[in-house]
């Protein structure tokens, strides 16, 4: 029986991450083992890095699958040179610790930085950084459920073609799910 491991908004917590997937019993080294990450790998945690690093290895080995979350964008608008985002995202939600963490820099200020240069080193230690992220899906569909991110619309007949920022900002608790169809997501907080 092939056994697939779920995780969400990781947010560059490397050794939480290792240690829930262990403690869960996911091993990579087996054949029928897959992970599956609902979004959110960056920003807030200081080992963003050591998270890329990790889930593109799995990626490369056929181990794991990858869905959009809206703090993955926040790479995006920076790799593309939002500098007005990427600054609001560095004063706001954490993106200085992934800057720290893909860079090296010990401090990153929120507006004095030189965000050229930091796109220069983030792309040098992971060239293929923003094709991975531009490229995932949205949503993955399996049998009756949908994994996404954020939300899925049900009340629209094509749900498929909602527009990314509803993927990965919306909250499921507020939408209706498609006909027939369970929906699993990331993106909003559970309790134990």
């Amino acid at each position: 029986m092939h056994r697939v491991f779920v995780v969400s908004d990781i947010h560059g917590h490397y050794t939480v991450m290792k240690e829930a997937l262990d403690e869960a019993g996911f091993d990579p080294s087996r054949d029928d083992h897959t992970l599956l990450a609902l979004g959110d790998y960056f920003d807030r945690g200081e080992e963003s890095y050591e998270v890329y690093k990790y889930l593109r290895d799995l990626e490369k080995k056929g181990k794991a699958k990858f869905i959009l979350g809206n703090h993955d964008l926040f790479m995006i608008e920076f790799l593309e040179g939002q500098d007005d985002r990427v600054r609001f995202n560095i004063m706001h939600n954490g993106f200085g610790d992934t800057l720290r963490s893909f860079t090296g820099q010990k401090t990153i200020d929120y507006f004095g930085a030189d965000l050229e240069k930091l796109r220069k080193q983030v792309k040098k230690v992971a060239p293929d950084l923003y094709e991975w992220l531009d490229t995932m899906p949205l949503f993955i569909e399996h049998e009756d459920t949908i994994f996404t991110h954020g939300g899925i619309d049900g009340d629209n007949p094509d749900w498929q073609r909602t527009p990314r920022e509803v993927f990965v900002w919306q909250y499921q608790d507020t939408l209706r799910p498609p006909e027939g169809k369970r929906v699993v997501v990331g993106h909003d907080r559970t309790a134990l």
